[in-house]
């Protein structure tokens, strides 16, 4: 008795052949159809970790560089990267529009007190302009009267 087993189309089939004596060709005895669900779920696993595997190594260190933004003072903020990165530290207005950009290698502390009132977005970019991190602040100037009375 002898087994062959093929894999067509996501469908199982095992053969068994039988053979009168060892000189004859085996006949086809016996055919069975089988669906195989942990054959199709292991294939889909293989395939899965094969294309993470090509995605990661694709994307490579330069997203998952460590870059914060701190809040170190009433209007400053200390960008750090990873030494020697070179990141894009960009400030944009409410429209979007870009008021300062400029690449940093490591740290810079930003101060910020001569901007208008507004609201503002400080984002750290990659080389390939991905947003790394981002942080949203709004700049707010109140005026307060005391009225004080003088003898």
């Amino acid at each position: 008795m002898k087994f062959n087993a093929d894999l067509i189309c996501g469908v199982f089939q095992t053969h068994t052949f039988e053979s009168a004596n060892g000189t004859n060709p085996p006949k086809q005895y016996q055919t069975k159809t089988l669906m195989k669900k942990h054959i199709k779920n292991a294939m889909a696993v293989a395939f899965f970790a094969a294309s993470m595997s090509v995605v990661s190594a694709a994307n490579g260190a330069e997203v998952t560089l460590p870059v914060s933004i701190d809040q170190v003072g009433k209007f400053k903020f200390l960008v750090s990267a990873e030494p020697k990165s070179n990141v894009y530290v960009i400030i944009r207005d409410a429209d979007n529009n870009i008021i300062h950009q400029e690449v940093i290698s490591s740290k810079k502390l930003f101060n910020l007190a001569s901007l208008v009132d507004g609201k503002y977005r400080l984002e750290v970019q990659n080389a390939r302009k991905q947003v790394l991190t981002s942080k949203t602040f709004n700049i707010l100037t109140e005026v307060k009267r005391d009225m004080v009375a003088v003898q």
